[in-house]
């Protein structure tokens, strides 16, 4: 009954029928609990003492270049780097900030406690990416005589204080458009007011501000994609990007002595606690810098089809993680796609690729922007509530790769050895764990991106799930992935499997995607004997496979026939 009256809403919105349905990889454009041997008394509590790093800003005063006439410090610009604004480029409020007159300019980037424990951490991975992109920052702003910041605290708490310390007037940030962000910056805007701050925001990590797509539907919820695809095509096209900080303008040198800067420096992954985490080669290296170099290699790639398709498995060349951090403005990559193919015909594929997979992104900001609990499975109107199962054992295999289907383990050992994967690994993990066999809960999945994925936005990531799940997002048929036979069309000599699952590398190609079906000779002959080296199957798929699909089938008639 429960499912019934919390099931009808979404499924007239999300069964009603789609007409614009698109093959691309969404979670790569966003498109992310932890270890249950790590403890949060792992990391360096000194590291986040707010009461010492507030004493250490008051035992040594900022100072100013000179004085000025009237002998008090000048005024400062503080711009408040967040995690999806690190570059210069295509930066509204970093320019605003910069261009700010008679005044200090100050960039500051606030580690949260909540980074690195409770429910949400980040993995290593994304650690040491988020570690590069600031690095990359401070290197550019320093060639123009300024400095990074990097506090940590409480943001509320942190900015406060530096704003009473550095006689901050204006304070500029970009919009977070993700879900609960606005909580955040409401606080910090009361506070702004409360110390008479001028407070300046922009919307910059998405092509368009969803407030005005809502606008334009007259108010109206925009939840599928037909109606955002009505809309795109009255709205045009995005804004162009600003300019990037002119680095030959006399800004106001910052001059503060390395005494007080080492308060402020970036972290290193020992001071955060991860100097234990295994860190493989890193194919991701992290940064505005490396975005940019990156972003002719892609069309480049994109431009023209695999020769094998296995190769695809283990492209280096995707940009998602690169817009997920902001070090890639979208709407510099838009701009930079649509120069490219006007004067090369070759790349009006990748255009209409790069455009798609936007869309896709810009619109599930846009729903996010208007559902209260995005992020979850309950209260939450535009998900379909299914009857998941509550299984930690089985969840515990699959966030760590040991399903025993091999291609599942590879995907999410991948997963944790680069913190990405292709969007088909996604589609055929996210299926396996939810409709597909395990019957568990999409949330549980999308915490484990969460965690491990560099490129994870919440609103991106959510809206994929929910598809993938088939909670929400329906575009008629559901699509199935099998967890042997789908990888065999893809990679049929089991290369990928061979890298990333190394127990079965000697394995013969006819059994890399089944080795429980292996003959024992064969098992032994290839140095891995199932139930030894490598484990059975959790679950038998035949059997998991059909209970899920009539579970499913079962739990949408009947919020059908309870609409009709």
């Amino acid at each position: 009954r429960d499912l019934t009256r919390s099931g009808i809403v979404s499924l007239r919105l999300f069964l009603s029928g789609f007409i614009w349905i698109v093959d691309m990889d969404t979670e790569e454009l966003s498109d992310d609990q932890y270890s249950d041997t790590e403890s949060d008394e792992e990391f360096d509590e000194a590291f986040y003492d707010h009461s010492s790093y507030i004493a250490s800003l008051s035992a040594s005063p900022s100072p100013s270049p000179s004085p000025s006439p009237t002998n008090e410090p000048p005024s400062t610009s503080l711009h408040w780097f967040r995690m999806s604004s690190l570059r210069l480029h295509d930066n509204p409020a970093l320019l605003s900030s910069l261009n700010n007159p008679n005044t200090q300019f100050r960039g500051v980037f606030i580690i949260d406690p909540w980074f690195v424990s409770g429910k949400h951490k980040f993995g290593v991975n994304r650690w040491r990416f988020l570690i590069e992109c600031l690095h990359d920052i401070k290197r550019q702003l320093e060639s123009m005589n300024l400095q990074l910041y990097v506090a940590r605290g409480s943001t509320t708490a942190v900015l406060s204080s530096l704003c009473k310390e550095w006689n901050v007037t204006h304070l500029t940030y970009q919009i977070s458009q993700e879900p609960h962000s606005s909580i955040e910056e409401n606080a910090v805007d009361q506070l702004a007011t409360t110390l008479d701050v001028t407070v300046e925001k922009f919307h910059s990590h998405t092509l368009y501000n969803p407030a005005n797509i809502i606008d334009l539907n007259d108010g109206k919820p925009v939840i599928t994609i037909r109606d955002f695809h009505s809309l795109f095509l009255k709205l045009g096209y995005p804004s162009l990007p600003v300019p990037s900080p002119d680095v030959d303008s006399s800004y106001l040198e910052d001059d503060t002595p390395q005494h007080i800067l080492k308060n402020f420096q970036i972290p290193t992954l020992e001071e955060l606690g991860l100097a234990d985490e295994r860190l493989d080669a890193n194919p991701w290296i992290g940064g505005e810098t490396e975005a940019l170099h990156r972003l002719s290699i892609y069309c480049e790639s994109r431009s023209k089809p695999f020769e094998d398709p296995s190769s695809m498995l283990f492209d280096k060349t995707s940009l998602s993680p690169y817009i997920r951090f902001g070090c890639l403005s979208v709407r510099y990559f838009w701009q930079y796609v649509h120069d490219l193919s006007s004067v090369n015909k070759e790349m009006e594929k990748v255009m209409k690729d790069v455009i798609s997979k936007l869309l896709q992104r810009e619109f599930y900001f846009t729903v996010a922007s208007q559902v209260p609990s995005f992020d979850s499975d309950t209260h939450n109107p535009v998900c379909i509530p299914l009857p998941w199962k509550n299984d930690p054992r089985l969840l515990h295999k699959w966030k760590y790769g040991f399903t025993g289907y091999p291609w599942i383990d590879a995907g999410m050992r991948q997963m944790h050895q680069e913190g990405w994967i292709h969007h088909c690994l996604r589609e055929s993990v996210a299926t396996f764990l939810t409709r597909g066999d395990l019957w568990i809960s999409w949330v549980d999945g999308k915490d484990t991106f969460e965690e491990f994925m560099l490129d994870f936005e919440p609103s991106v990531s959510c809206g994929c799930w929910m598809r993938s799940s088939a909670c929400s997002f329906i575009t008629g048929h559901v699509e199935h992935y099998c967890p042997v036979t789908y990888g065999q069309q893809i990679d049929p000599e089991g290369k990928y499997i061979r890298q990333f699952v190394p127990e079965l590398e000697y394995f013969p190609k006819e059994y890399i995607y089944s080795p429980w079906m292996a003959p024992i000779e064969v098992q032994k002959q290839s140095g891995c004997v199932v139930g030894i080296d490598y484990p059975y199957p959790i679950i038998d798929h035949m059997t998991a496979g059909s209970v899920c699909l009539e579970r499913l089938k079962n739990c949408l008639d009947l919020i059908s026939s309870n609409i009709s």
